[in-house]
């Protein structure tokens, strides 16, 4: 629904926009101007309309996405500047980090 709320107002805005700077052009320029309001009427519905389907798109798409799982809390019983555990971390040569888990050998070794 967020999608919506925010794609149609924008289109609107958009379309309100052009018609504005439209009108500003053609009177900078001393054109005359001659729309209906049938005219203007129809744009409006149609940038309401593209506006409705651009945020139908992504919202159908969000509301199919698996929710995330919160992440636990922080662990505060240890002090802020403690340093961390890192046994069990190596540095490997290729610049990756890997995890080796204590009292196995790596690579059959």
């Amino acid at each position: 629904m967020q999608f919506l709320t925010e794609s149609v107002p924008l289109s609107g805005l958009g379309g309100a926009t052009g018609v504005v700077v439209c009108l500003g052009y053609a009177a900078g320029r001393g054109w005359p101007f001659a729309l209906p309001g049938q005219t203007i009427a129809a744009a409006a519905v149609a940038t309401v309309a593209i506006g409705t389907l651009a945020g139908i798109y992504p919202a159908r798409r969000a509301a199919r996405l698996t929710p995330p799982t919160p992440s636990p809390p922080p662990d505060h019983s240890k002090p802020a500047g403690a340093a961390r555990d890192t046994s069990g971390v190596v540095d490997d040569p290729a610049g990756s980090v890997s995890s080796v888990q204590p009292g196995r050998a790596e690579d059959g070794q």
